[in-house]
């Protein structure tokens, strides 16, 4: 039977357990997951321990967050770093494409230029040569059997062949 008596009793053990668990009581003990009997709910209810874990968790949640968000703009940061260095890898990629290109032109230029060369060298060795047969022929012609138009023309030939070895010769150097 319920008596004031027996009410003050239950009572005076629930404020006196209340009190001696509520000591003991903290924020990490009041996980509602690990809160496991009446008594110790209630402690945590009415001392605000609930309140504190919960506090707590929202305090480590938000700190998560703005971890998160750190490492979000860090890994943004980071993309776009790699986007640059691939566009420039790439721009290199095309301009060393374009300085081989160009590099093979020149050097196919230069082989041509070897082998004109090598042609006007061997035009400029005949010419010399038939110089000198010319002039040969020139200084050993008996000038009294010879007619002038034919000195004359013997004389252009030497003089024009000389004028040909000369722009030879000075094509020959340049190259």
């Amino acid at each position: 039977m319920i008596n004031v008596e027996n009410t003050r009793r239950l009572v005076m053990a629930l404020a006196m357990s209340s009190t001696l668990t509520a000591c003991a009581m903290t924020a990490q003990q009041c996980d509602p997951a690990l809160v496991n009997n009446v008594l110790a709910a209630a402690n945590c209810n009415i001392l605000g321990g609930f309140d504190a874990h919960l506090q707590t968790a929202r305090a480590e949640v938000e700190a998560l967050r703005a971890e998160l968000a750190a490492t979000q703009t860090k890994a943004a940061g980071m993309d776009r770093e790699a986007q640059l260095l691939a566009g420039n890898r790439d721009a290199l990629q095309r301009k060393m494409t374009s300085e081989k290109r160009d590099l093979d032109r020149l050097q196919l230029k230069l082989a041509g230029m070897r082998v004109e060369g090598d042609k006007a060298r061997a035009k400029l060795a005949a010419l010399q040569e038939q110089l000198k047969v010319a002039e040969t022929k020139l200084s050993g012609m008996d000038k009294s059997n010879v007619t002038a138009e034919e000195i004359a023309a013997l004389e252009a030939d030497i003089a024009a062949r000389k004028e040909a070895v000369t722009r030879l010769s000075g094509r020959a150097l340049q190259e």
